[in-house]
């Protein structure tokens, strides 16, 4: 990876224009300058193109719905940076957020992706925090059974931290390592495609 790294930010869109009019202009607005937007779109029928277009972005129009997980992909093939950040439509982003996902990516060449908490709307409540596994769970409400035996919960941390995985909602990965592992999974249109390439 080159010493300053391009990054791609790649968002799947389907029928998400009011999304998108809060989103961009959060990428837009971010520290880290050397970013390409690319909004790959699910076959709206709103005006998600020309909301796309009045903020100079990339428009990768899908010839069907395919999905989640394919839309990545195909967003992920056009891309040209060095790392490829997935992002939800429904989000928005502090101006820091894409630099502190590229730092630890720089500074340990292991590592295959980052991410970042994540709140609801007003910031009151995490919705997303450092991924856990483990064999034995404490409650019933915060741990979900991905096979059996094995839980997937989540722990609020403040600082850098390991985790099992990272949420494609927000999740920063490097290229070569995502394009050896074949992408995500296409069969994975609605959900649980970041577990399995984690």
């Amino acid at each position: 990876m080159s010493e300053k790294p391009t990054v791609s930010v790649i968002i799947v869109n389907w029928n998400g224009a009011e999304h998108l009019r809060l989103c961009l202009p959060s990428l837009a607005s971010q520290s880290f300058k050397l970013l390409e937007i690319i909004v790959v779109d699910n076959r709206s029928s709103d005006d998600s193109a020309d909301v796309a277009r009045s903020f100079g972005v990339r428009w990768l129009p899908l010839e069907s719905n395919l999905g989640l997980a394919p839309g990545l992909n195909r967003g992920a093939a056009v891309a040209s940076g060095d790392l490829l950040l997935f992002v939800n439509n429904d989000m928005r982003f502090d101006p820091g957020f894409v630099a502190a996902l590229v730092e630890p990516l720089q500074r340990e060449p292991e590592i295959f992706a980052t991410d970042g908490m994540q709140f609801n709307w007003d910031g009151t409540v995490a919705a997303h925090m450092a991924a856990r596994l483990t064999n034995a769970p404490r409650g019933r409400d915060s741990f979900t059974e991905l096979i059996p035996g094995i839980h997937f919960y989540q722990q609020k941390k403040t600082q850098k931290s390991s985790v099992f995985m990272a949420s494609a909602a927000c999740m920063m990965v490097r290229r070569r390592f995502f394009e050896e592992l074949g992408g995500f999974d296409d069969r994975l249109s609605l959900g649980y495609e970041d577990v399995e390439i984690c």
